[in-house]
């Protein structure tokens, strides 16, 4: 059975005030197997721009001994994430591909905010 933590990404993320941003928090704590992240907006664009996200959790994984699959789940024209109801198909989406991709038995831990 695989472990999955699907985290939307936020402004706090990866690293706020020299501490881990709930993203890595959750990485560091829960150990999945894999990291999904969800980006839209301006975080899509910092990701294209340095690839911050997956190089904090490939540091983290070095530093706690742990390896992580990262999915990176690119959302175009998604722009206001504090609104809810305009993602919930979209989660829904994403979801089903994780449980079709890594089975029915997959433990997914999601991170909203």
């Amino acid at each position: 059975m695989a472990k999955v933590l699907f985290s939307v990404i936020s402004g706090a993320d990866p690293i706020s005030y020299c501490k881990d941003g709930p993203m890595l928090h959750l990485c560091r704590w829960e150990r999945p197997d894999i990291t999904a992240l969800f980006l839209s907006g301006d975080f899509l664009r910092y990701h294209r721009s340095d690839d911050r996200y997956r190089k904090s959790i490939a540091e983290l994984g070095k530093r706690i001994d742990h390896e992580f699959e990262i999915l990176i789940f690119e959302e175009e024209g998604l722009e206001n994430p504090h609104v809810f109801d305009a993602f919930y198909d979209t989660f829904e989406k994403r979801f089903n591909e994780i449980f079709q991709k890594y089975g029915d038995d997959t433990e997914l831990v999601v991170n909203l905010s």
